[in-house]
C-alpha cells in the first residue's frame, strides 16, 4: 500500500511539473474578427485548438486570449467557415471570417458534447433561440410545436400553470410513461420551468445512435436544452417585455334556452317545460325563473398576460457571467384561475489556470397558481358542468342570491358562476437547481470533465372548502355546505447527480479520432405528506392549527438509483467518410438483483459524398452525406412504481371478525410483485440523407423503424386472484415512418427572406401483447392495432322507415326510425348473426396522427421583421360523445346548438339521431369519432428595429417593438370544439386553449 501511495505521488509531481512546462512562453494575442464586409462579428469563438481555454469576440469584434508560440487558434461562429491560425511571435493577429454553407458548419449539441452537423452520423434535430423569445408562449414546451421532424406536441388543456404540451418523439413506443428524457444543460428536469429567453439552443436525439449516449433514459428520445452563457466584453444589459390579451381559442357553443327546454322534453319523455314556460323564456317576463343564461359567456373573459425578462451578460479574457431573472404573470380566460412564475439564473464560467476550467450553473423558479374550489377540467369540472347547469335557470335572482333551479324545479344546479369564485385551491411550487463543473486539460487533446449537480422541488397544495348556504326563490336554504374543510399537501424531491468524463481528440494525417468515457451516479428521493382537518371557526383562516374536527395525515416516501458506465468513439476519415459507435451500461434500482443492468449500444456510419473528388465539378451540389444508424434503448420508467419486483403490503385494509366487534386493523397484498422484471428494450433503425444546393438551400431526409421489446405492462388476470395484476415484460411495439424537412435563405438587395418545412409520417402498432386485449375506457390495445386505438360499434347510418328496422340486425334495445344503424360484423362462431351485441364491436378510430408537418417563413427589410409558424396534424381521430354531444340518454345535459337539426318525424334527418332514454344510439360507435386533422397558424409576428444611429441617442444599443399572436387561426372539420386536445379526453371537458395578442419590445444597453 505504502509503495503504491509513493508511485501516486511521484506521478502527480510529474504531472504537475509537466503540466507547468506547458504554461512556458505565454504571449498575449489581440485583434478583431470580422466578416467580408468588413464589419466586426460579436460573439466568435477563439480557443485554442486541442484545450478548451478561449474567449468571445465582444460587440465589435475585438477579442484577447493568453496563447504560445505555435498554438493553433480556432476562430468559429454559427453561419460562418471556422478559421485556424497558427501563433508566432506576433502579438495581433485579425481574421475575416467567410459565409458557410447553410447548415454545414452548424455545431449541434449532442449527449456530453458538439458537433459539426456536416459530422452528424445520427438523426438529430436542432434550432437556435433568438436572444428574446416573442412568441407568447405561458409553457416553454410550446416552443417546439411546428419545429421539428419528429416531434409531436398536443397541448391537452390551456390552464395557467398547467398547460404544458405533451410531447412524443418518433411516436409512441411505450404504455407507460412516454415522454421523452429532458436535460438542461447535462441535468433532467421539466422543460416547462425554464424561461424561453434563458434558452441558447434546443437539440432533439431521435434514434439510437444519436442517443444511445443515456442508454436507459433515452428510449422516448432526449431533448438537450442549452442555456446562454455570457460574453467576454463591456456589460450588456437585455430586457424584453409584452402585454397581452387572451381568449378563448374556441369558446364552448350552448343550445339556446327555450330550444333547451323543447329539447329536454323530447328526450326525457315528460313535459318539464311547458308551452306557456317555454313561451315565458323566450319573453323574457319571468327571468328569475325561465331565464336565458349562456353558462360559458358567464365564466370566460378576455384576460391580461404579461412577460418581463432582464439579463446581465459580460465578462473579461478569462471570465464570463450571465444573470437573468423573468416574470410571467397571466390572468386565465376562465374566472377564478391565474398563474404567475418567477425565474432567475446566474452562470459563471472562468479559466483560472490555462488547463482549468471551472463554472458555476445556479437557477431557481417559483410558481404560482390558483384556481376555484371545483376543478376546471375533467369529470365533475366547471367545464363539465357548462352543459349541465340548465340554461333556464339565472345566473342570480333579482334579490342578489346566487340562483339554485329554475321554474321547473327538477334538479338543483352547481351554479358554475358561484362555483368558479368558490373556495381555494392553490399550488405553490418551488424549484432551485445547482451544477458545478470543473475542466481539467491533462494533455494535448486530453481533458478530464467533473460535473456535480442539485436539484430540489417543493409543491405545495392547499383546498379549503369553505362553508356556504344557497336559497331559493323563497328564501329557503337548499343547497347547504355546514363543515368547512381543509387539504393541505406537500411533496418534495431531491436529486443528486455527479459525472466524470474523460475526452480525448486527436488529428493526425486524415484521420480524426474523438473518444468519450464516463461515468455517473444518481439517487433520486421524493418524501409526500397529506393531511386534513375539518371545523374552522370562519372561512378566513385557512391553518391547520384552527381546525378541529377529524383531522387525519399521511406520508409516503420514494428512492431511486441509478449507475452509469458510457463511451464513445467517433472517427472520420479524410472528412468523408464517418463512424460512431456509443456503449452504456445502466444499473437500476427499480429491478431485483440479477436483472438491474442493461446494455445499450449503437453503431453508425455516414458517408460525405460531396466531398468525393468526382464530385468537385458539381459546384451547385454544397453537400451531400448519407449515413445509416443501428441502436438499443431502454426504458425503466414504471409510472410511480418504484419498487415493482418486491412484494409490498397495504395497510388500513382493516376487518370485523364478528357482529358487534370492533374494527380491527390489518394489511393485506393488494398488488402482485415480479422479481423477474427487466429493462424495456428498444432498438432503432434509421437511415438518412443530407443535401444542400449552393448557399442558400438544405434539406434532410430519414427512414426510422423502432422496435420496442419487453415492455413493461400489466395483462389482465382473473379477478378470483384479489389482487391487481403485476408488471411483465409482455409486449412488443413498433413505430416506423419517415421524416423530411428543408429550408432556404435568400437575399434581394436589402430583403432577406427565408422559408422552411417539416413533415413526418408514423404508423404505430402492437406487434405482441402475448394473446391478450385490455381496454382503457373506450380504447383498447390489441395486436396488429395502434396503441390507445378507439373501439366500439361501427355506425353505418340513421333508420328511417319502420322497414329498415325489421330488416337490420336485432340492436340490444329496441329500435325505430331514427336510431343509428350499427354493422352486424360477427356472432360467436365468427360470422354475422343478426344481432348486435359485443361480437360486432371493431377498431373506430386511432388517436395517434399519421402525419405532422409544420411550416415557417421570415423576412426583413431595413430594419422591419416579419415571421410565421404554420403548424398541423393530419389523419387522426378523436372521439366526441357526452359533453354538448350526446342523443339525450340523461336527464339534463345541454347539447350544441347543431343538435337542433336531430331526427324527428317532421325532420328525418340522416346526420343526427332521434333523441331519448334507453336507447342505443349513445353506444361506443363510430358515429361520435371525428377526424380532428387541423391546420393552425401557431404564430405570427412583425416587428421594427430602430436605426442604430437613432436609438443610441438614447443610451440604447438597439431598440425593437413588436406585435405578435399565437393560435390566430385554425382551419379544421373538427367541431365546436378545439382539436388539439389529449388522447384520453373524450369528453371534450379540459380548459380552452388561448388565442393571444401581444405587443412587446426588446431592448439592449
Amino acid at each position: 500500500m505504502k509503495k503504491t501511495m509513493r508511485k501516486l505521488s511521484l506521478l502527480g509531481v510529474v504531472l504537475c511539473a509537466f503540466v507547468s512546462m506547458l504554461h512556458a512562453q505565454t504571449l498575449t494575442v489581440s485583434g478583431k474578427v470580422s466578416d467580408q464586409s468588413g464589419l466586426g462579428l460579436p460573439g466568435v469563438n477563439v480557443v485554442i485548438k486541442g484545450f478548451t481555454s478561449g474567449t468571445v469576440t465582444d460587440f465589435d469584434g475585438n477579442y484577447t486570449i493568453e496563447a504560445e508560440k505555435g498554438n493553433v487558434l480556432l476562430f468559429s461562429f454559427i453561419g460562418y467557415k471556422s478559421k485556424e491560425v497558427v501563433c508566432s511571435t506576433e502579438s495581433k493577429i485579425d481574421v475575416v471570417l467567410e459565409e458557410e454553407t447553410i447548415g454545414v458548419d452548424e455545431v449541434v449539441v449532442v449527449g456530453y458534447g458538439t458537433q459539426k452537423k456536416a459530422n452528424l452520423t445520427g438523426a438529430v434535430s436542432s434550432m437556435r433561440i433568438d436572444d428574446a423569445v416573442n412568441q407568447p408562449v405561458t409553457n416553454t414546451t410550446q416552443l417546439l410545436q411546428g419545429k421539428m421532424t419528429g416531434v409531436h406536441l398536443t397541448q391537452g388543456g390551456g390552464q395557467p400553470g398547467k398547460d404544458a404540451a405533451t410531447i412524443h418523439i418518433r411516436g409512441i413506443a411505450t404504455n407507460g410513461e412516454s415522454g421523452p428524457l429532458v436535460l438542461v444543460d447535462g441535468v433532467e428536469r421539466s422543460l416547462g420551468d425554464v424561461a424561453p429567453s434563458d434558452i441558447e439552443s434546443i437539440s432533439v436525439l431521435k434514434d439510437a445512435a444519436s442517443a444511445a449516449i443515456y442508454g436507459s433514459r433515452a428510449a422516448n428520445g432526449v431533448i438537450l436544452i442549452t442555456t446562454k452563457t455570457g460574453e467576454a466584453g463591456k456589460l450588456k444589459v437585455k430586457y424584453n417585455a409584452y402585454y397581452g390579451w387572451q381568449e378563448a381559442s374556441v369558446l364552448p357553443k350552448i343550445m339556446d334556452a327555450a330550444t333547451y327546454a323543447e329539447l329536454i322534453n323530447e328526450a326525457t319523455g315528460e313535459v318539464r317545460y311547458s308551452e306557456e314556460e317555454i313561451a315565458k323564456i323566450k319573453d323574457g317576463s319571468d327571468p328569475d325563473r325561465y331565464s336565458q343564461t349562456n353558462w360559458a359567456k358567464e365564466i370566460f373573459r378576455t384576460s391580461p398576460v404579461t412577460n418581463h425578462y432582464l439579463s446581465f451578460s459580460g465578462g473579461s479574457e478569462k471570465t464570463s457571467y450571465v444573470f437573468s431573472m423573468n416574470y410571467m404573470d397571466q390572468e386565465g380566460i376562465m374566472l377564478g384561475s391565474s398563474a404567475k412564475r418567477y425565474n432567475m439564473r446566474a452562470k459563471i464560467d472562468s479559466q483560472i489556470k490555462k488547463w482549468l476550467k471551472i463554472g458555476v450553473n445556479i437557477d431557481g423558479s417559483v410558481k404560482n397558481i390558483k384556481s376555484p374550489l371545483d376543478d376546471l377540467s375533467g369529470d365533475g369540472g366547471i367545464m363539465r358542468r357548462i352543459y349541465f347547469d340548465t340554461p333556464v335557470a339565472p345566473v342570480k335572482y333579482s334579490n342578489g342570491d346566487w340562483a339554485v333551479q329554475d321554474g321547473s324545479e327538477a334538479f338543483f344546479i352547481k351554479n358554475v358562476a358561484f362555483r368558479s369564485q368558490l373556495g381555494k385551491n392553490e399550488d405553490d411550487q418551488y424549484r432551485l437547481n445547482a451544477k458545478f463543473y470543473a475542466n481539467l486539460n491533462l494533455l494535448k487533446g486530453l481533458e478530464f470533465r467533473t460535473n456535480v449537480a442539485y436539484s430540489y422541488y417543493n409543491a405545495l397544495g392547499t383546498k379549503f372548502s369553505p362553508t356556504f348556504s344557497l336559497n331559493d326563490l323563497d328564501g329557503n336554504p337548499v343547497v347547504t355546505n355546514d363543515i368547512n374543510t381543509l387539504k393541505d399537501n406537500s411533496a418534495t424531491w431531491h436529486r443528486l447527480l455527479n459525472e466524470n468524463i474523460l475526452k480525448y481528440n486527436v488529428d493526425f494525417d486524415k484521420h480524426s479520432i474523438n473518444a468519450l468515457l464516463g461515468h455517473s451516479i444518481e439517487t433520486y428521493r421524493k418524501d409526500a405528506m397529506n393531511s386534513q382537518i375539518s371545523g374552522f371557526p370562519n372561512n378566513e383562516i385557512h391553518e391547520l392549527n384552527a381546525g378541529s374536527i377529524d383531522p387525519t395525515v399521511s406520508g409516503s416516501a420514494q428512492e431511486l438509483k441509478l449507475q452509469s458506465f458510457f463511451g464513445r468513439v467517433n472517427y472520420a476519415y479524410d472528412s468523408k467518410y464517418l463512424f460512431e459507435a456509443n456503449l452504456r451500461i445502466d444499473s437500476s434500482s427499480r429491478f431485483a438483483k440479477g436483472n438491474r443492468t442493461g446494455y445499450f449500444p449503437s453503431f453508425s456510419v455516414g458517408w460525405r459524398v460531396s466531398e468525393e473528388s468526382f464530385l468537385a465539378d458539381a459546384e451547385f451540389l454544397s453537400n451531400l452525406k448519407v449515413r445509416a444508424s443501428w441502436g438499443k434503448l431502454g426504458n425503466q420508467n414504471i409510472g410511480n412504481s418504484f419498487y415493482p419486483y418486491e412484494q409490498t403490503y397495504n395497510l388500513g385494509q382493516d376487518y370485523i371478525f364478528t357482529d358487534g366487534a370492533s374494527l380491527v386493523g390489518g394489511a393485506a397484498i393488494t398488488g402482485l410483485a415480479n422479481r423477474n422484471l427487466k429493462w424495456e428494450s428498444t432498438e432503432t433503425y434509421d437511415l438518412g440523407i443530407d443535401f444542400g444546393i449552393g448557399n442558400n438551400f438544405s434539406m434532410s431526409f430519414d427512414y426510422f423503424h423502432k422496435r420496442t421489446n419487453d415492455l413493461l405492462l400489466k395483462l389482465p388476470q382473473p379477478l378470483s386472484l384479489g389482487s391487481a395484476a403485476p408488471y411483465q415484460n409482455a409486449g412488443e411495439a413498433v413505430n416506423k415512418g419517415w421524416e423530411v424537412s428543408g429550408e432556404y435563405h435568400g437575399k434581394t438587395g436589402d430583403l432577406s427572406y427565408s422559408v422552411g418545412f417539416n413533415l413526418s409520417r408514423i404508423q404505430n402498432e402492437w406487434t405482441d401483447l402475448k394473446g391478450t386485449e385490455f381496454y382503457p375506457t373506450n380504447r383498447i390495445h390489441r395486436e396488429g392495432e395502434a396503441m390507445f386505438s378507439y373501439y366500439g360499434w361501427q355506425a353505418i347510418g340513421i333508420f328511417q322507415t319502420d322497414e329498415e328496422v325489421a330488416n337490420a340486425a336485432t340492436p340490444s334495445n329496441s329500435a325505430a326510425p331514427g336510431d343509428i344503424i350499427y354493422k352486424d360484423v360477427s356472432g360467436p362462431d365468427g360470422v354475422p348473426d343478426g344481432k348486435i351485441d359485443d361480437n360486432d364491436r371493431v377498431i373506430i378510430g386511432n388517436p395517434i396522427p399519421e402525419f405532422t408537418y409544420g411550416l415557417n417563413g421570415s423576412l426583413n427589410y431595413k430594419g422591419i421583421d416579419f415571421a410565421f409558424l404554420f403548424q398541423g396534424v393530419k389523419n387522426v381521430d378523436r372521439y366526441v360523445s357526452g359533453t354538448g354531444n350526446h342523443a339525450g340518454n340523461g336527464d339534463r345535459a345541454n347539447w350544441t346548438p347543431d343538435w337542433v337539426n336531430r331526427w324527428t318525424a317532421e325532420n328525418p334527418s340522416s346526420k343526427y339521431p332521434r333523441l331519448g332514454h334507453n336507447r342505443d344510439n349513445d353506444k361506443q360507435s363510430s358515429y361520435w369519432v371525428q377526424d380532428a386533422s387541423y391546420l393552425r397558424l401557431k404564430n405570427l409576428e412583425i416587428g421594427y428595429t430602430f436605426p442604430q444611429a437613432l436609438s443610441k441617442k438614447a443610451g440604447i444599443e438597439r431598440l425593437r417593438i413588436y406585435m405578435s399572436g399565437q393560435n390566430l387561426l385554425t382551419f379544421t372539420d373538427y367541431k365546436n370544439w378545439d382539436p388539439e386536445k389529449a388522447i384520453g379526453n373524450i369528453r371534450s371537458e379540459s380548459y380552452p386553449l388561448a388565442k393571444t395578442y401581444t405587443l412587446g419590445v426588446n431592448l439592449t444597453f
